[in-house]
């Protein structure tokens, strides 16, 4: 019989921190976060107190909100996962590994103590103008969707060689979970000719840009450049690559955060590592919705995952 997580955490065992990334309702977290002057500083800092407050000023959650690819929420789910990270952290919960999925690799590495809080809003900011500005360079629309399904081997074999370079894989969420993007009409043929082959489920995301992928092959020099800038700090918590897989220290920090916005994410390695590897026996979902439970789930559903709310409660 499975040993209940919180008689599990009696023992103090290494745990791992779970961070989202986009493309998530981050309502339920700036509820919770409301009475925090931290998170209210901080979101002020970033510019963002207007839309907090609309957030609250709302009775339920606003799906149309959220169906969108833009700077301000980029920075509001860093800002939530970065603070919600350091309440855990203020609490006496220390993780031994933290997994940044996607966009969440900002506040991941922020969490490990790579950077402060403000340089990794910087970072947000550049990143996003320099794929906004190099998608519109390129004269065309872009968007990602979910393929359920499907193998990477059948993806390759029997959807992508038709859209001609312009769809590619962005993330490996597990065997027959993956996310496409690419040119935003190309893109729909694809999930289309999916669908009539047999997947198990398409759909269009919010995104605008084709993150993770060579399409944003264009603006990774640049971003590199910018990077190597920034003074990083000694990290205290190991934070593995979504793309290689290896620990990312700070002679490699600057490749790594541009290499994963223009190559493809494995999410799945990453968390079958997570045991495997760094003897992990639990997770701590830091993203609103149990978004990164229910994916640790489809992965390895042995690795138990509890959300930051039960984690601070018990």
């Amino acid at each position: 019989m499975e040993e209940p997580i919180k008689q599990l955490k009696l023992q103090n065992p290494p745990c791992a921190f779970l961070i989202p990334g986009i493309a998530v309702s981050y309502q339920p977290s700036v509820v919770f976060l409301k009475n925090s002057m931290v998170f209210r500083n901080r979101a002020k800092a970033a510019g963002l107190a207007g839309l907090v407050q609309t957030i609250l000023g709302s009775e339920t959650d606003q799906p149309e909100l959220w169906d969108d690819d833009n700077l301000n929420l980029q920075k509001l789910s860093y800002v939530v996962n970065a603070t919600v990270s350091d309440q855990c952290l203020e609490s006496g919960l220390i993780p031994s590994v933290i997994v940044g999925y996607s966009m969440g690799i900002y506040a991941a590495l922020y969490a490990a103590g790579f950077y402060s809080f403000e340089t990794g809003l910087e970072i947000v900011e550049r990143a996003y103008y320099l794929v906004r500005g190099h998608c519109r360079s390129q004269g065309r629309e872009y968007g990602m969707g979910l393929l359920l399904g499907f193998t990477e081997e059948e993806i390759e074999s029997l959807l992508l060689p038709a859209t001609g370079g312009q769809v590619m894989i962005a993330m490996r969420n597990g065997i027959r979970s993956f996310i496409l993007a690419g040119e935003k009409e190309s893109l729909k043929a694809c999930l289309a000719d999916a669908h009539r082959k047999g997947a198990m489920g398409v759909r269009e995301l919010a995104a605008k840009h084709p993150y993770h992928t060579g399409l944003l092959q264009g603006m990774e020099q640049d971003f590199v450049a910018y990077l190597h800038l920034i003074p990083y700090l000694e990290p205290h918590t190991p934070v593995p690559s979504l793309v290689t897989g290896r620990v990312i220290d700070r002679s490699i920090v600057a490749e790594e955060i541009a290499r994963a916005m223009c190559s493809p994410l494995t999410l799945d390695a990453v968390v079958i590592s997570l045991t495997e590897r760094f003897g992990i026996e639990y997770g701590v979902d830091i993203g609103p919705k149990q978004s990164m439970k229910k994916l640790v789930r489809y992965i390895d559903d042995s690795l138990r995952v509890e959300h930051y709310l039960e984690a601070l409660q018990s």
